[in-house]
């Protein structure tokens, strides 16, 4: 069978047998290849709706988040955060690692969220983990929730930041 087919389902067999044959059945009628979704990487299947912007210098970074639609209004997210980008000097590619993660307390809900200053708490929100930024450091900051966006940012020797466009103007 083929990674793209389904195989057919019988609902007359699910009422026959009960419902634990339907968890059974269920598994056994899904296709093995699709993987769930991440809920962490869901920002880059949707359009951006977040901006953010980036300014300070190690060790203290501001992050300042609005709706792309509405510059005033603050946009509902449930987590963010940020990986170091880092390339293979061999091969070339880019390899991504989560060196901070701060989501809601509840994990599941949102919170109109202004400004965030890395590694603290905002208000209603927690810590999962929050490595140190290094200097001459690339990163990636993705707000995630119902306002989404991510924004490429780096530091100079000096640790002073420097970020690319933010994604509501590309």
């Amino acid at each position: 069978m083929s990674s793209t087919s389904r195989p057919k389902c019988s609902a007359t067999a699910l009422a026959v047998f009960g419902h634990a044959l339907v968890v059974i059945v269920g598994i056994a009628c899904s296709n093995s290849a699709r993987r769930p979704i991440d809920p962490e990487r869901a920002h880059a299947q949707s359009a951006p709706s977040a901006r953010i912007a980036v300014n300070g210098s190690l060790p203290m970074t501001m992050f300042t988040l609005s709706k792309c639609t509405s510059a005033g209004d603050s946009p509902r997210v449930h987590a963010i955060v940020i990986r170091q980008l880092q390339s293979d000097d061999h091969s070339g590619e880019v390899h991504e690692r989560t060196v901070c993660h701060m989501r809601t307390i509840d994990d599941g809900g949102e919170i109109g969220l202004a400004q965030w200053t890395y590694g603290e708490a905002a208000a209603g929100f927690r810590v999962l983990a929050c490595e140190p930024l290094e200097r001459q450091g690339r990163y990636v900051v993705s707000v995630i929730g119902s306002a989404v966006g991510s924004l490429e940012f780096s530091f100079d020797l000096s640790g002073h930041v420097s970020s690319g466009r933010d994604a509501c103007s590309q």
